[in-house]
């Protein structure tokens, strides 16, 4: 009996020490990205108006680095052809570390949304887990044949490798599941990868990497539902501005106003040069031949000289 709780001791030694070399290669290997993102975990609910809730779970570790937070890029154009649309980003609400409020500055450019989300007085360590959650209009595709979500979960802008990603995808239960197509990409911005699972559920389409991703890598993910899913919440058309009836005008004008001095400058202004030294820049006809008159020197004039200084030049 002795012998036998002896060796049941050993083992669980073994057992013990084996686990522990685990967890720290498990950790080297983690501390080896350095600074990077364990987990990203998104929600994407799908709602019957044809709008999208969608929460980020960002775990983000700065490693030993400080930090005053992160950013998080969100695209909002999108391209159909050779026209381009852009859907509406709304109640954003961001949070750290179990709901505690975190300052978040929202600036839109060219297309994308950068969410700067930090104290800028305030630096940060470590692990840190971040929410963030908003609602997306005009996300959906629509054609005759399926209501589409193609959407780029985890977008390629990050600069760090990320660990894992995992996407939920929660539908109406008006929905046939049956009835659903699904797909998945990973890798760089127009990658057609698939190195990622697909789980369906009730009610719910699971997505999950099968590698780390990459700096510049992401997780895209297609739900095709049946047409008539979710009511049509289409985007609104993108126009630059050169294409608008004011931006044409004004680049008429401009057209017009640079040709028109260009015109002046090259050849009114040298033609005029000439015209007017024609006119004024000769010298004027008095009706006689001009001449010369020249007085010689007088012989017998005197020359004085005066030995007075007259000062210093």
């Amino acid at each position: 009996m002795r012998t036998l709780i002896k060796q049941c001791g050993a083992l669980l030694i073994l057992t013990l020490l084996l686990c522990s070399v685990m967890v720290e290669q498990i950790g080297a290997q983690s501390d080896a990205f350095g600074e990077r993102i364990d987990v990203y975990d998104v929600h994407v609910t799908v709602n019957k108006d044809g709008t999208l809730h969608v929460i980020e779970n960002i775990q983000y570790n700065f490693a030993a680095l400080e930090r005053h937070g992160i950013r998080r890029w969100i695209p909002l154009r999108l391209n159909e052809g050779e026209k381009q649309y852009e859907i509406a980003l709304s109640n954003v609400h961001v949070a750290m570390d179990n709901g505690v409020k975190v300052p978040v500055k929202i600036a839109t450019s060219d297309g994308v949304a950068e969410l700067k989300i930090g104290d800028p007085k305030r630096v940060i360590t470590g692990k840190h887990t971040y929410e963030i959650r908003y609602t997306i209009g005009g996300g959906m595709r629509y054609s005759d044949v399926r209501d589409e979500l193609y959407w780029n979960a985890v977008g390629q802008q990050w600069e760090v490798p990320i660990l894992s990603a995992v996407v939920s995808v929660t539908y109406p239960s008006s929905v046939d599941g049956t009835k659903i197509n699904t797909k998945c990409f990973t890798g760089v911005s127009g990658s057609i990868e698939e190195q990622c699972k697909i789980y369906k559920n009730n009610g719910r389409i699971d997505f999950e990497s099968n590698r780390v991703l990459n700096p510049q890598e992401g997780l895209t993910i297609a739900v095709g539902l049946p047409p008539g899913s979710v009511d049509k919440l289409l985007p609104k058309e993108y126009i630059p501005f050169n294409k608008t009836p004011l931006g044409k005008l004004l680049i008429s004008l401009g057209i017009v106003l640079g040709s028109v001095l260009a015109v002046c400058w090259y050849i009114v202004y040298p033609i005029w040069i000439v015209v007017r030294w024609f006119i004024h820049g000769r010298d004027p006809d008095v009706g006689i031949d001009p001449t010369a008159h020249f007085n010689g020197p007088m012989v017998n004039a005197k020359i004085s000289f005066s030995c007075r200084n007259r000062g210093a030049y």
